[in-house]
């Protein structure tokens, strides 16, 4: 990768897979498919579409490294495109390889960030997120100490494969150290409950799937578990 060279070989867009992202700091989200037209062995085929570019931008570039600093030389750069583009498809990208991304457009006070965050290529469909059925519970008295929400998470399969649950308390950016994993839950399986979640809380999830290609990650959910005051 060699930062950024004039490069516009824009392929077909195929949006069959949609992913969740992660990182990219206050930077909107851009949102990405992928599909492997010509199988894994045939490399992966992912679509971004970002949030257009503000007023004054004069050009936008798309950025894809291994590293969320994007030190020189470390990624490779697309474009320049008009501000008016908001997609592009890169094809041919191994499997189970975690990218970072960034969208830029040039401004005359510089370069302002649409678009960021990470993903790993692979090839399959993800799950879908989809209700969160939660009960409240108290624990011994005197106290509410140990009352707590459980709650059933259900979803809508996607490939087949060993499946987890990740839980993160007020933030969809899933940030190392930041949330919780539960599993292995079966291939196949589309529900499962977890207990002992703070009431009255944010939280998002989201479901992975490991495959042959590798992990595919849902799209991230919120909900917010009740107050439950106590009877």
């Amino acid at each position: 990768m060699l930062g950024r060279l004039a490069f516009i070989g824009i392929v077909t867009l195929a949006l069959v897979v949609v992913v969740s992202q992660s990182g990219g700091g206050k930077a909107a989200q851009a949102s990405i498919a992928q599909s492997c037209p010509g199988g894994a062995d045939g490399g992966v085929t992912v679509s971004f579409v970002w949030p257009a570019a503000g007023e004054g931008a004069t050009e936008t570039w798309l950025d894809l490294g291994y590293a969320a600093e994007f030190p020189d030389t470390t990624f490779q750069g697309y474009g320049p495109f008009d501000p008016a583009q908001t997609a592009y498809a890169i094809a041919g990208l191994p499997a189970g390889v975690k990218y970072y991304y960034r969208v830029q457009s040039k401004k005359a006070d510089g370069w302002h960030t649409n678009a960021a965050g990470a993903f790993v290529t692979a090839c399959g469909t993800p799950a879908t997120p989809g209700n969160v059925a939660q009960r409240c519970y108290e624990g011994p008295e005197p106290g509410p100490a140990d009352d707590g929400v459980a709650a059933v998470f259900s979803w809508t399969g996607g490939s087949a494969g060993e499946q987890w649950i990740d839980l993160s308390a007020g933030s969809g950016e899933f940030a190392t150290g930041t949330y919780r994993g539960y599993g292995p839950v079966p291939s196949g399986a589309a529900s499962y409950e977890i207990v002992g979640l703070a009431r009255g809380t944010a939280y998002w999830w989201r479901i992975n799937t490991r495959t042959p290609g590798g992990w595919l990650t849902s799209a991230a959910a919120r909900f917010d578990t009740p107050g439950c005051a106590r009877g």
